[in-house]
């Protein structure tokens, strides 16, 4: 999935949190289930396979755009500093799935690789369009927009 959508559900069920612990690992578990859903995607692997010279560069700052975005999102919007913490660590642990597939192709070690397979067993098969990928993309920060504290 792109990352918008994890990040901002991480950061939405931290905030519902007391505890910084229970923000990460639910956050974590939350890209798993998400990712079961049909969903807009980019793989990492082909984007830099595929692209050469100042296309790379123009897939990173897409990949960028769409990290800080959110983040940007809940800074501006995080009602005190104790709320905003627990949203930044359910977004790490949202995120984290992701970076470790990243790792796993950049450094094939056996724990990351494995992840990496289970990561992919786990993913919707069912891809979305270039229709309904932007929009499933806004109406989840929508979504956020409503739900956040």
């Amino acid at each position: 999935m792109i990352l918008t959508p994890h990040v901002l559900t991480g950061a939405l069920i931290g905030a519902q949190t007391t505890n910084p612990l229970a923000a990460f690992v639910f956050g974590l578990v939350s890209h798993y289930l998400i990712d079961k859903i049909p969903h807009w995607d980019y793989d990492i692997k082909k984007i830099e396979e595929k692209s050469g010279g100042g296309k790379v560069i123009t897939q990173w700052l897409k990949i960028g755009f769409d990290l800080s975005l959110p983040f940007f999102i809940m800074g501006f919007l995080a009602p005190n500093e104790q709320i905003l913490k627990l949203s930044l660590l359910g977004a790490a642990g949202a995120t984290l799935p992701d970076f470790l597939v990243y790792l796993s192709w950049r450094f094939p070690m056996k724990i990351l690789t494995a992840h990496a397979k289970f990561h992919d067993k786990n993913h919707s098969k069912i891809k979305l369009g270039l229709l309904a990928g932007p929009v499933s993309y806004l109406a989840i920060i929508f979504l956020f927009l409503l739900l956040y504290p």
